[in-house]
Order: C-alpha cells, then structure tokens, then sequence
C-alpha cells in the first residue's frame, strides 16, 4: 500500500476502478438477462454446417440438400476446425451452449477496458456500451457466426494495447489466438474474411515487436493468405439446376437495382433506420407481431407511464455509433495520406500505416462492416447488434487515441452510453424477463423443456419404423436434432420446406431424390408438409421412408 500511495500511478488506478465496475457490471447485467431466451433456428442451422462436416466425412453439405451435389469438400488446411466444431457439437448439447456464448461476447468487454487503461484514458472504453443497448443483447447469447468475429476484434484491441511490448510469453499467445480466432470465424461463415485486413495488421504490429518487419510480414502471410481462397471455395454457394434457389439467394445480397428502384435517398436512409430499428423497442418490438420471431412482442403501450423516451436515447446512440465511427475513419484516412505527402519516400505509406496503429485499426474495422451492411440486403437483426458491437469498439479505438482537449469529448458520450445501457437494462428487465423462459415463437425452443423426456421419444421413434432409422440419413428438426446429432447425414426439415417452397417439388421427391432414409420431427412441421406420420410420440413424429412410400401406393 505504502508503494502504491508512492507510485504516480495511484491516482489514475483509483480513478480507473469506477468506470471499470460499471461498465462490466452493466455489460454482465445486459447479457444475464438474455441468457433464458429459447434456441433460436440459426443456432441448430450453423451447428450442422461446421459441426457436421467432420463425421460427413469431410464434406460441408450446408443446409440445402437439393444442392449437396455441389458440396464442397473441406481443404486440408480447414481439417482442424471441421475437428474442433465436431467436438463441440458432439459434446455440447444445443440446451448447453448459452454461457459459452455469453463469455465469448463480453470478451470486447475486458479488452476495451484494458486499452483504455494502457492508452491512460479509461473513459474511452465506456462507448463499448454503445453495442449493449436496446435489444442487441438478444443477439449476443446467441451460437451464430458473429461471436466469432467479436472474439477476433477483442484480441485486435488487445494486440493495439500491447504496443511497445517485448516480452515473447506475451506477444506469442496474443498472436496465436489472434490467428486462431480468424481462423475459425472464415471456416464457420464467409463474412469471417471481412476482419482479414484488420487481423492481418494486428498480427504484423505484434510480431514486429519480436522480428523484423519483412520477417514478420512473411510469417504473417504465410500463416493467413492462404486461407481466403480455401474458405471463398468452401462457401461458394452454387445450386446448378435450380433457378429457384438462385433466385433466393440473389435476393439476399445487394443490387445496384434496388438504388435505381428506391432511388439513393431513400435506400440509404432505409438502410439505415432498419438497423436502428433492429436493435431499439420500436416501432418492431412494441408491436403485437414482432419486428424478428425471435424477441418477444409486448403490448403496444409498455412504455406509456414511463418518465423518459427510451427510444429516442437509443436511437440517438445508434446514430451516434454510425455516424462517430464514419468520422473518425475519414478524418484517419486523411491523417494517413496527410503523412505519406509530408515523409515523402517510398516508405512513407508503410511507416504511416506501422506508426498510426490506432487510426488503421479503425479504419479496417469501419470500412468492411459498413461494406457488409450495404451488401446484406435482407438487414438481419443478428447482423445489426453484432455490428453494433464493432462500431463500437471503433469508438472505442478512436475515442482512445484522442489527446489533449479533445479527450474531453468522451465524457459526452461516456453519459450518452451509459444512460442509454442502464436504461435498457431497466426496459429489458420490466419487459422480457418476466417472459422469456418459457417463450416459444417463430421456430425457437424453450431451454427449459424436457431434453431427457425429448431424448426418450426420439429414441423409441427411431425403433419403432420399419426399418429402424439407426443409421443415420434422417429429416431432423430443432427438437429433435439434439437426440440424433451424432448420426451421420441429417438435414433440417425448416429448411427442406423452404426448398419446396422455391422448386415446387414434393418432399417426397426431395428425400427419395436424395436416398434419405426417414423423418424424426415435430408432427406440426411433418403435416405442414404433407409428410405421413405412422409413428407419433406426444408432439413428436416419425416415418421411414419405405412406410412413406407404402402409403403412397396403398389403394384407397
């Protein structure tokens, strides 16, 4: 105690702890009160896209069965993470994985927090609440493929901290998980190559610290070039010879049509009140049907007694969180070519780029995230809150490299963010709470059911046809999937009627075309189809395909 009262640290230490609490405790708060929100679809979709390609021998047959002839297979370099999201499929049921998640989203947390302590300006690190606000934490304890990236641009703002650092236990470490967490996140999804740019620099400005540039450029390389064209093949997305489905997934992504038809005006600022609406309480969430199937809806006038607009504050922190980010990476962009002209030389640029690490670091962030949200036609609400959370950590890295008067910008939005978080919280907690532990909608599952029970059915259904569907090849649902995910071939049947929908093909035509051998899943599902259901177990139904084509041939 005596040497710290002594140290010239002391002071900011002390200052330090408050924000630090709140910040945490806060973020904590937000995501708590998520972690009772049923399973949503996607969390079993992409469990089946990389967790099953390792005991498919290899091959990512995606979600599309009509398309499995197109199925890539997975390159040798990808071979380890096919191994790693078996394992965790095997072992992880889909009732198990919230808290995991949860960690993996509060790790921008700690690392804004520990940048703002090494760059001496802690309250930068409170804009990371600018990706707590409103309903984005529903988002952010859920299994997709954007916790994946928060985890990589936690580790970049770890690298950015670590500036100066020579100590090899350190860097080392830092460099693998960085390298780690790209790796992962472009074999799981190909927006997970839109962070390459900003890893790649992170991972140079480290390894610098412990080799020379060229060096560590090479290593660098070496260890992340070539990975782009195996993952740009591993998710291509090719259907040859059906139209329909290239139908939908061209309406999927961006068009220059679509400005020509809106005209520029309107599809921007579209553009961007979808993805404030996709993460504030109104005008989609206060409504009796939801803006997504997956938030709960609540009566239209919740917040008819409350003293303050709440959806203003997030709105304007949503703006706030657009607009900041664009700012500072213009001004950054200039700022860089402002040196390249003032140094002159061949080197210029590059040493401009080594130097400025903050301001390159922001604008890679930036740039692909906007870049994406253009492309991204649909405007999906998981997309919007984990974007959110990017900009915010822009913010963060911008705010940090703030000097001299202009720091005392942070306070402004310091305040603006931590109302607007505590206030959500407070929202979140009068709202959602309350409901969402047995909340079933749109698909999603309760994490409270009866897995055991759920287990048993599916189990006795699997004996019960003729013959037993022991060997794998089986239509699953969400339910069911749980049970039966450690069986070769399986395909989710929300995504077998979303083909019939488009092709205009039977199920039946799709599951023989494709020699599957039956179907375990909800009978609700199985008769919106028009799938036969011979065996029934509570909700739960069952049909092999020679008892499927038995029916069809029997005379009436």
């Amino acid at each position: 105690m005596i040497f710290m009262r002594n140290s010239e640290n002391y002071k900011f230490y002390i200052l330090c702890i408050i924000p630090v609490l709140f910040v945490s405790l806060i973020a904590v708060a937000v995501l708590w009160q998520w972690s009772d929100l049923p399973i949503y679809p996607d969390e079993i979709a992409y469990r089946m896209i990389s967790g099953r390609t390792w005991q498919d021998g290899l091959v990512q047959k995606g979600l599309l069965i009509l398309c499995s002839a197109n199925a890539p297979h997975v390159s040798w370099l990808y071979v380890p993470a096919a191994w790693v999201f078996s394992q965790y499929d095997r072992f992880i049921a889909p009732d198990q994985v919230r808290m995991g998640v949860m960690a993996l989203s509060f790790s921008v947390v700690p690392a804004a927090l520990w940048l703002g302590w090494r760059r001496r300006h802690i309250l930068a690190s409170v804009a990371i609440l600018g990706g707590f606000i409103g309903t984005s934490g529903a988002v952010l304890v859920i299994a997709r493929p954007e916790i994946l990236l928060l985890c990589n641009v936690a580790l970049v703002m770890v690298a950015l901290a670590l500036s100066g650092e020579k100590r090899k236990v350190i860097i080392v470490p830092t460099a693998v998980g960085l390298w780690g967490s790209f790796y992962l996140s472009s074999y799981v999804h190909l927006e997970g190559i839109m962070l390459f740019p900003l890893t790649f620099y992170a991972i140079v400005c480290l390894t610098c610290e412990l080799l020379p540039f060229l060096a560590a450029f090479a290593v660098t390389a070496g260890g992340t070039l070539p990975l782009l064209p195996f993952s740009a093949s591993l998710h291509h997305g090719t259907c040859t010879g059906y139209p329909g489905i290239a139908v939908l997934r061209q309406s999927q992504v961006f068009h220059f049509a679509d400005i020509q038809t809106a005209g520029f005006k309107n599809w921007f600022f579209n553009k961007i009140n979808l993805f404030i609406e996709n993460i504030s309480y109104l005008p989609g969430v206060i409504r009796k049907v939801p803006l997504t199937p997956y938030v709960p809806s609540v009566k239209e006038n919740a917040f008819a007694n409350s003293p303050y607009n709440i959806d203003f504050f997030i709105s304007l922190s949503a703006y706030f969180l657009l607009i900041g980010a664009f700012i500072f990476t213009i001004f950054y962009v200039y700022r860089i070519c402002f040196h390249v002209f003032k140094w002159k030389g061949a080197g210029a640029g590059l040493r401009a780029l080594l130097t400025d690490r903050l301001a390159t670091a922001v604008i890679l962030l930036v740039l692909p995230v906007y870049a994406v949200l253009v492309y991204d036609a649909q405007n999906a609400f998981y997309r919007s809150a984990a974007f959110a959370v990017l900009l915010s950590c822009a913010l963060v890295m911008g705010l940090a490299d703030l000097t001299g008067r202009w720091r005392l910008l942070c306070w402004p939005v310091a305040l603006l963010f931590l109302i607007t978080a505590g206030m959500s919280w407070r929202a979140n907690e009068r709202l959602f709470e309350p409901i969402i532990a047995g909340y079933e909608q749109g698909g999603s599952l309760s994490l409270f059911r009866d897995w055991k029970t759920v287990a048993a059915d599916v189990s006795a259904l699997s004996r019960e046809t003729v013959p037993p569907l022991n060997a794998g090849g089986i239509v699953v649902d969400d339910l069911t999937y749980g049970a039966l995910r450690n069986r070769p071939n399986l395909t989710p049947i929300t995504y077998l009627g979303l083909q019939i929908s488009y092709v205009h093909l039977s199920a039946w035509a799709i599951v023989e075309s494709r020699g599957l051998n039956g179907v375990i899943a909800r009978c609700a599902y199985m008769d919106a189809l028009h799938i036969p259901t011979p065996h029934r177990r509570r909700e739960l139904c069952a049909v092999s395909r020679r008892e499927w084509l038995a029916g069809m041939t029997k005379p009436r």
